[in-house]
């Protein structure tokens, strides 16, 4: 699925968008774009730019060993699922499993193991220790995404599209957003309520 490079971005947040590199979750076997493994992992990140080109190919110069890479890949699609299990019940309004919260924190204290502030020209910005002997600075901002939206006080924003199981952050006007993209959900969704309606006409 080339890293989901044909995927829109429609999340408004990236733990959103990586939430949605399913196709259509309303589907027991949609497409995946990370079915590619760790490499499609690198590239959805690049392409949703979680981290810059030059940042990306530094890890990949140290000699980590395969099973690394298969572990993190692992870890991505839990992760996934975790941050799927948690939004996806805020946007039900149904209490979020504990479960998932459960694991979310674990993910969440690895992470930030590796935090840092940083000194950048005149300001201290935050920043994360990279190492070439870990394949999981990857998922080191998704996490952080999800942390700062959980923590944010706006997960009345938090919607997930009837049509695909999407999530987003609805930062629409007014906050009427129902669809992830009326493009494509959205129009789907409005010709199958006209056939519905028309077909009740007929039969009735």
């Amino acid at each position: 699925m080339n890293g989901g490079k044909d995927i829109k971005l429609i999340g408004g947040e990236v733990c959103l968008d990586f939430i949605n590199t399913i196709h259509d979750r309303s589907l027991e076997n949609s497409a995946d774009y990370l079915e590619g493994g760790y490499v499609s992992l690198l590239q959805w990140g690049e392409y949703a730019g979680v981290w810059d080109r030059k940042v990306i190919l530094k890890p990949q110069q140290g000699h980590r060993i395969q099973d690394e890479k298969s572990q993190t890949y692992e870890n991505a699609i839990m992760l996934r699922q975790t941050l799927f299990d948690i939004f996806g019940s805020i946007a039900d309004h149904k209490k979020v499993p504990p479960a998932a919260l459960s694991t979310f924190n674990l993910f969440l204290s690895n992470a930030f193991l590796n935090k840092r502030v940083v000194a950048h020209k005149n300001e201290y910005i935050s920043g994360w220790k990279l190492s070439d002997s870990s394949a999981d600075w990857l998922l080191w901002p998704i996490i952080e995404s999800a942390f700062l939206l959980l923590t944010g006080g706006k997960l009345q924003k938090i919607k997930k599209c009837p049509a695909c199981f999407w999530v987003f952050a609805d930062k629409s006007k007014g906050g009427k957003r129902i669809w992830c993209s009326m493009d494509t959900c959205g129009a789907i969704d409005k010709s199958r309520r006209y056939y519905h309606l028309k077909i009740k006409k007929l039969t009735e």
